[in-house]
């Protein structure tokens, strides 16, 4: 197990950076992880992990609307992520 800190000045690209980067070690690498952020909601990530799996994970790269593709994707997303936000006391 990993822990990955990103830090960095608000605005600066580093929640899509990081996503990215995750993204590609479980398409890669099969690598499954968790992500927590305290920025971001949960549904924002979950929708650019799709979006990135729609567009880059082989059997969903040709996505083209349909509702099996779309199911595809978001098996991917399923299988290899767990996004977690944060919940004010």
């Amino acid at each position: 197990p990993e822990l990955i800190v990103v830090t960095g000045v608000p605005g600066s690209g580093k929640s899509q950076w990081t996503l990215a980067l995750v993204a590609n070690l479980a398409r890669n690498y099969k690598i499954k992880g968790a992500i927590l952020q305290f920025e971001d909601s949960v549904e924002r990530n979950r929708d650019d992990l799709l979006a990135y799996a729609k567009a880059h994970v082989d059997g969903v790269s040709e996505f083209n609307g349909d509702a099996d593709a779309e199911g595809r994707a978001e098996q991917w997303v399923d299988d290899h992520f767990l996004t977690i936000g944060y919940q004010k006391p």
